[in-house]
């Protein structure tokens, strides 16, 4: 399966942040969220039928009701007709206009938004065809024009293709949203500031995915997100999803001679960084609790910087997490399972 918006894809981070969000709740440490009035704006392409945008939208809020209200928010999703991408691109930038983002001329310029909507829906089409899982979505940015905007391809999940799951889909979403949580703890214009906060790609990428594991798995449990009821479907496991990415992050790496852990980035090796960064998140929370990201780390992370944060989250150094978790890789599978036994 292709789901390469969580396997192959990083998220764009912008440069540019805008604090003007009519802030009405605020905790020490920078972490701020708005009323629950305000809510997130949906924009879909014309041919996304109604099913898929009510179950997008419902996951959407079970998201904030878990995690809290980080936005203004823009969420734009693209179908599976290239013509109808092509009047989704339309819209975007009339809104760009209406709002006083861009102008017409500058919005036009922004050739990959157009591009993207586009190769998303041929894509899509093909996907609908071959019967093949493809989804590809992303925390886009738009801080500067003091909001958090996504983009996604046709969900196929929600679509009811064969070969795919509504969960994978709900996982993809959490994942996302938590990207924006993430770039909302911090205030700073300064690039190189804002990359050395947010710190490795493993921790800004594992992160986001075993907090979208975990939550969505606990609200499946609950009732919270509903679960694929059609016939002859196992029950989803987010713990059979966390194994798989153990086996493929630690066979990806071992492939790499002499790329530490620590070190990987977005681009080729970018799987790891999902695959294993989010065993090195979910080995941090076995420690500390799996609230201690949004509860201490984010918010004092803007004042103390990621590895004081770290180190006050956790109990321990970056350095020394390092090394305890290359002895955790290093062990054999059956006692790195039993880490999953204090989340799922």
């Amino acid at each position: 399966m292709n789901f390469s918006c969580r396997h192959l894809c990083h998220t764009v981070i912008l440069l540019a942040i805008s604090l003007a969000c009519s802030v009405t709740e605020s905790s020490p440490g920078g972490r701020t969220q708005l009323s629950p009035e305000v809510r997130p704006a949906f924009f879909f392409a014309d041919d996304v039928p109604t099913s898929v945008r009510d179950s997008l939208e419902f996951a959407f809020y079970a998201a904030i009701t878990e995690w809290g209200n980080f936005g203004p928010i823009e969420y734009w999703v693209v179908g599976a007709d290239t013509q109808a991408a092509e009047r989704l691109a339309d819209r975007f930038c009339e809104h760009r206009v209406q709002r006083g983002d861009l102008s017409q001329e500058e919005c036009e310029e922004i050739g990959p938004r157009r591009a993207e909507f586009v190769e998303y829906a041929s894509r899509a089409e093909e996907m609908l065809v071959s019967g093949q899982p493809f989804i590809d979505a992303g925390w886009n940015g738009g801080l500067e024009w003091g909001l958090h905007l996504f983009s996604s391809s046709y969900p196929p999940g929600w679509a009811g293709l064969e070969d795919a799951r509504p969960e994978d889909d709900q996982t993809v979403l959490f994942h996302e949203y938590f990207h924006a949580i993430q770039n909302a703890h911090l205030d700073t214009l300064d690039w190189g500031e804002r990359q050395e906060l947010m710190g490795p790609v493993w921790w800004v990428e594992g992160g986001a995915e075993f907090m979208a594991q975990v939550t969505t798995s606990r609200l499946r449990a609950s009732g919270g997100l509903p679960i694929d009821q059609r016939a002859g479907r196992d029950l989803w496991s987010s713990a059979e999803a966390m194994r798989y990415k153990l086996e493929r992050g630690l066979s990806l790496l071992s492939e790499r001679p002499g790329l530490q852990f620590s070190d990987v980035g977005y681009g080729p090796d970018a799987n790891i960084a999902y695959d294993l960064g989010s065993w090195g998140v979910a080995w941090l929370c076995q420690r500390a609790g799996e609230a201690s990201l949004l509860e201490t780390f984010y918010p004092r992370l803007q004042e103390l910087g990621w590895n004081e944060a770290f180190a006050l989250c956790f109990g321990m150094t970056p350095a020394e997490f390092y090394r305890e978790f290359d002895s955790f890789l290093a062990s054999p599978q059956s006692e790195q399972l039993l880490l999953l036994e204090h989340f799922f």
